[in-house]
């Protein structure tokens, strides 16, 4: 299922509840799931290109795709695998295109 674009707060926050509940390597901090997402640091993601087109406003939209995929062992059951799959939305204004990209949002598939 896609939901729509998503800041990167809370992004953060669904991939920390999302690791929390599956990766056995995740532990709950004395101050509870608050903490834990608060603190929490994305895992480097290897993002691979997937598309780009003309939005209307005519600014160029990419859509970058990652995930985070634990194996059997990793995950808390112990017994399967666990997978997110997630898009990075970029966007670069029309009104100058030479600019960096900038990130609009996030993409969590599930």
């Amino acid at each position: 299922m896609i939901t729509d674009v998503i800041s990167e707060k809370e992004f953060m926050k669904q991939i920390a509840e999302w690791t929390l509940e599956n990766d056995k390597a995740a532990l709950l901090p004395k101050g509870g799931k608050a903490e834990y997402i608060e603190n929490f640091v994305l895992p480097n993601i290897e993002y691979t290109h997937t598309q780009s087109a003309k939005g209307k406003d005519g600014d160029v939209i990419t859509l970058l795709k990652g995930g985070i995929h634990l194996k059997d062992w990793e995950t808390k059951s112990g017994k399967k695998k666990a997978d997110i799959t997630f898009y990075k939305v970029l966007k670069t204004p029309a009104s100058n295109p030479d600019c960096e990209p900038y990130v609009a949002g996030y993409i969590v598939c599930s």
